[in-house]
């Protein structure tokens, strides 16, 4: 009833007392809006507002929402850092600063995504690098002494610098080292300033006949010098009673090569450079050249008593395993004429578990 019909319905049938009594409001509404377009703007106005509180509450609520947003930006940045603190913190030797044997093991396994052909040509080199007489450091001026030489040998292979590859130091454990080097040049592009390369590999002075170096050769001959540069430089170490002593030590490298940055070729190759690596270190090697010098009765005996031979399972490729004691060996002439035959290196792979001062080769094995 608070349509103008409805009033005047009442108007004409009650009167005034009674229209006034039935209708109440809405009559006195009537009077003052008999179209009834005041109602419809003061409605109109009333959802505005009503609106309005509601637009206004919304933004209230936008802008919590984008504060809580920010908020939750933040946090996340913060746990991000963590973690990636947190995975450096677990990559990252902890007495060096080098990467450890869990980030090469990482590296192997994501070869593919991690280097993404960065200019790369698929080339590459794994140097494993063993520390000589590391032990004999820790025995004689203490693991003080020992950790200085490691965080010493980082720092000086962190500054190989090779213009043509990328390098990455890790550390494996114990004074086991590998260094990674990837390729970034093609063989036609490689020179190294003042150096270039014969027919048989022999380098000559630069001139008109100045060759393109293969990146093996390039990388053996500028990583050799760089490692006799920092075995060559002693460590100073100041002990536990204040004095300071400079401490020397050697460094045996093997080289494992690789055609194509795969995970396949890489662990190849570094069982190639670890191989040779032991082959250095161990005195091997010179075993070996001592070995072709012996004439042929003396190397019957090497083969047959003393049981010398190749073996691919065990490193370095060869194997030595006398069915005898020392005692009994030291009584034949064969022996003595193939100790006169070793150098102490050589003596000292025979022998593994003898110390330098142990290794005379006079020695009587038989007390």
């Amino acid at each position: 009833m608070s349509n103008g019909m409805d009033v005047k319905s009442t108007f004409y049938t009650e009167g005034i007392p009674g229209t006034v009594f039935k209708l109440g409001r809405d009559f006195r509404e009537f009077l003052t809006d008999p179209t009834g377009r005041k109602r419809q703007i003061r409605t109109l106005i009333d959802r505005v507002r009503a609106d309005s509180n509601h637009i206004e509450q919304l933004t209230i609520e936008l802008e919590n929402a984008s504060l809580q947003l920010e908020n939750s930006y933040k946090r996340s940045d913060q746990l991000s850092a963590m973690l990636n603190i947190q995975e450096l913190a677990a990559n990252t030797d902890e007495l060096t600063g080098a990467n450890n044997r869990r980030a090469f093991n990482l590296f192997i396994e994501n070869i593919d995504t991690m280097v993404e052909r960065k200019g790369y040509t698929g080339k590459g080199c794994l140097v494993a690098i063993d520390l000589d007489r590391f032990k004999q450091v820790n025995d004689t001026y203490g693991h003080t002494a020992g950790d200085e030489v490691l965080k010493a040998v980082v720092q000086r292979l962190e500054q190989v610098n090779l213009v043509s590859a990328d390098t990455t130091v890790y550390r494996l454990g114990g004074d086991e080292f590998v260094l990674v080097i990837l390729d970034k040049r093609h063989d036609e592009d490689r020179r190294i300033e003042g150096i270039t390369l014969n027919e048989d590999n022999s380098y000559l002075p630069r001139g008109a006949e100045r060759r393109q170096i293969p990146f093996e050769i390039y990388v053996r001959k500028v990583i050799r010098e760089e490692i006799d540069s920092a075995a060559s430089k002693t460590v100073p170490v100041k002990l536990g009673n204040g004095k300071k002593v400079d401490v020397d030590f050697g460094i045996s490298e093997g080289y494992g090569y690789f055609e194509n940055i795969s995970k396949s070729q890489m662990l190849h190759a570094l069982k190639e450079a670890d191989s040779e690596a032991y082959v250095r270190k161990s005195g091997l090697d010179d075993f070996l050249a001592n070995y072709e010098s012996m004439d042929d009765k003396t190397k019957e005996f090497v083969d047959k008593v003393l049981g010398f031979r190749y073996d691919e399972n065990v490193r370095g490729g060869y194997s030595i395993d006398p069915d005898i004691g020392l005692g009994a060996l030291y009584q034949m002439d064969e022996f003595k004429v193939f100790l006169s035959n070793l150098n102490e290196r050589a003596l000292r792979w025979v022998f593994p578990g003898l110390n330098n001062g142990d290794l005379q080769l006079n020695q009587d094995f038989s007390r």
